[in-house]
């Protein structure tokens, strides 16, 4: 007898690739910015998900993430109560599990080419490594990949 996976909801295998949107009083650019990194990171080789930080906004930008509809790429929010995008980008480094993680800003002026160029260019690091990649999503776009000590 072959036995069978459990019954019950399945869950998503995790992202190797996790892309951070810092967010601040952006409910007006954020769904076309996120319509756009959504398109774009279906296409990498990886499976990758959007994490926004949302940076003591005080417009409807935690709105716009969590009435995001599902689709192929994840997209999730947490919040950072300090507003500024240092601290929001740190908050979303600190809160990732994937092995490489970049991060862009929410009107995704920057565009994913780093992204492409470093995912095509290495595997997912295996479970329980001590490092993460980031990847600064537009600036530089040659790919340029640093690791970060977890």
């Amino acid at each position: 007898m072959v036995p069978q996976p459990p019954a019950g909801p399945r869950r998503p295998l995790p992202a190797a690739v996790e892309i951070v949107v810092p967010a601040r009083n952006e409910e007006h650019r954020l769904p076309e910015g996120l319509r756009a990194l959504c398109a774009r990171a279906a296409m990498l080789p990886l499976r990758t998900a959007v994490l926004v930080v949302d940076s003591a906004s005080t417009d409807r930008t935690a709105d716009v993430v969590r009435n995001w509809p599902a689709g192929p790429v994840p997209v999730r929010l947490i919040g950072c109560d300090r507003p500024g995008k240092g601290r929001a980008v740190q908050t979303g480094l600190l809160a990732t599990q994937a092995p490489f993680v970049g991060f862009c800003d929410a009107d995704m002026a920057t565009g994913l080419a780093a992204a492409s160029a470093a995912s095509n260019r290495n595997n997912a690091k295996p479970p329980g490594s001590e490092t993460t990649e980031m990847i600064n999503c537009g600036w530089p776009a040659d790919g340029t990949v640093r690791e970060l000590k977890r």
